[in-house]
């Protein structure tokens, strides 16, 4: 409400006044590969306080992205030779992703990804310096290395816990819908090949090629809700479910010219903390029994039992 109020306030301001005026504008929280010509930039208009968790608690200040940021002028991307390019087409998704519970405060606040394609394709291992002037309140540019084998991207989806050795399937899946663009096409890495890349040191445990495995259309249990397919993107995988060595090493997958996962770990008893956590949760939120020593350091009296209370 705030903001909005300034923003009309500044637009009654004679120009002389708004040309030495400066909003506060969002945060560029990161910079992702989803290609190796197109870039996300991720940005938060939230200023959040934590809670005694550690976790995002209020809002105390929303500062929009600027109407700048979907311009191809705003940005200029230099590579280390000094050549230079600017965005030939942008992109924008944005979602609510902050919530309090304080209503004497903004209630939520967006995140927004600003996607950028350029005609010249990045090069891998290469560094660039993005110039966004005006467009984030942190920063005016930032260095950036294009480098797949450490750079995640979101685009390949893993399950994080990780995967058991005897699992029929074990697949990376890639995929992204970028808001007003639509899905993105990973045709041109059909055939093009994927790594299962041990984190600690870099070797390949593992390798395949990438291949197309269903369209976006696909008949699903929620078509009557979302009739273009769960994800809004044909899907493609990457498939290592030959791969059956298990202990505690980390792995990623990595795409070549394109980027990595979030790490995992393939080994048999890889969902027990999972299962313990869950048990956990239904074992003390569950009325009935008192709570103790030795099954929980959380102590509760008995409540809701019948014929007593």
């Amino acid at each position: 409400m705030i903001m909005n109020y300034l923003t009309k306030l500044v637009r009654t301001l004679p120009a002389c006044w708004v040309g030495v005026m400066t909003l506060p504008a969002a945060d560029l929280v990161e910079i992702q590969p989803i290609t190796d010509s197109i870039l996300a930039l991720h940005f938060s208009e939230a200023k959040t306080t934590p809670d005694d968790f550690g976790l995002p608690h209020r809002i105390f200040s929303v500062h929009p992205l600027p109407d700048a940021a979907s311009a191809p002028e705003s940005y200029v991307l230099e590579a280390r030779d000094g050549t230079q390019q600017a965005p030939m087409k942008v992109n924008r998704k944005s979602k609510p992703m902050h919530f309090t519970a304080d209503l004497s405060r903004p209630a939520h606040a967006l995140d927004h990804w600003i996607y950028l394609e350029f005609a010249t394709p990045l090069v891998d291992g290469e560094r660039y310096v993005l110039s966004l002037p005006g467009i984030a309140d942190n920063v005016e540019s930032r260095a950036w290395v294009f480098d797949s084998g450490q750079r995640r991207t979101e685009v390949l989806h893993v399950n994080q816990l990780g995967y058991v050795p005897e699992a029929g399937i074990k697949s990376a899946y890639l995929y992204h819908w970028a808001g007003d663009r639509g899905p993105i096409d990973y045709s041109a890495y059909e055939g093009r090949p994927f790594h299962l890349v041990n984190q600690s040191d870099g070797s390949i445990a593992f390798s395949g090629e990438v291949a197309f495995r269903a369209d976006q259309a696909v008949e699903n249990q929620r078509a009557s809700v979302n009739p273009g397919g769960l994800y809004g993107s044909p899907v493609w995988e990457c498939d290592f479910s030959e791969f059956q060595i298990a202990g505690d090493t980390e792995y990623r997958v990595v795409v070549p010219g394109l980027g990595c996962s979030f790490p995992f770990v393939v080994d048999p008893d890889v969902y027990r903390s999972a299962f313990v956590t869950t048990l956990r949760g239904l074992y003390h939120h569950r009325s009935g029994p008192a709570r103790g020593l030795p099954y929980s350091t959380m102590e509760k009296p008995e409540d809701h039992i019948p014929g007593q209370d």
